[in-house]
Order: C-alpha cells, then sequence, then structure tokens
C-alpha cells in the first residue's frame, strides 16, 4: 500500500500552500503522489485520479488521501458522490462530509 495521495483541482494548479507542502513533505521523507480531483473516474469499480503524467492511479492503493481544494463547480456534485462512495475503502485526511457541510465556500 502506497502513502499519501493529494487530490488537487487539476494540472497545473498554482497555490501557494501546495508550493510549501510537496516540498516540506519530500524533506520528510513522506511517499506522496499528486493527482487531479477534476478527473475523477470510476473505472470497474475503482476510484480512480489521474496523476500529472496522464496515468491513473486507485484511491484505495494509499493509506491516506487529501483533497486540497474542490476544483470547478460544474461538476462538484460528482465528485463528492465519488469520494463518498469511495469513503468506504479510503481513508481521508478531510472526509467528503466536511467539504459538503464545514465549508462555507460552497454555493
Amino acid at each position: 500500500m502506497r502513502g499519501l495521495l493529494i487530490l488537487i483541482p487539476a494540472f497545473p494548479w498554482v497555490n501557494p500552500n501546495l508550493d510549501v507542502l510537496l516540498p516540506a513533505l519530500s524533506a520528510n521523507r513522506v511517499d506522496f503522489s499528486v493527482a487531479a480531483l477534476d478527473f475523477l473516474r470510476l473505472a470497474d469499480g475503482v476510484l480512480e485520479a489521474p496523476q500529472a503524467a496522464g496515468d491513473f492511479v486507485a484511491l484505495h492503493e494509499y493509506r491516506l488521501v487529501w483533497v486540497l481544494g474542490f476544483g470547478t463547480r460544474n461538476n462538484f456534485l460528482d465528485k463528492l458522490q465519488l469520494l463518498k462512495l469511495a469513503a468506504e475503502q479510503v481513508r481521508f485526511v478531510n472526509s467528503p462530509d466536511a467539504f459538503a457541510y464545514l465549508h462555507a465556500n460552497i454555493t
């Protein structure tokens, strides 16, 4: 099983927090990967997200998944539904419920 999967909205994603976070994880030898939240897919019952190179990774193969940002609004509810389905097999740093109920920017 792999370490941490960080889901960002899409590639490239410009965010000063990510510019600090990724080097800090590397410096502390944290095993992590980054994939795009906006392009989640369900393939044969497995929730997957693409990495920058275009290859898809299965969320359940990671010990922990950290969602950073909502991504585009037009498919937010679809992504939320997929993440909620995955919550039975995936351990999240920030749960899909937290995105739906605890964030002030959802309209």
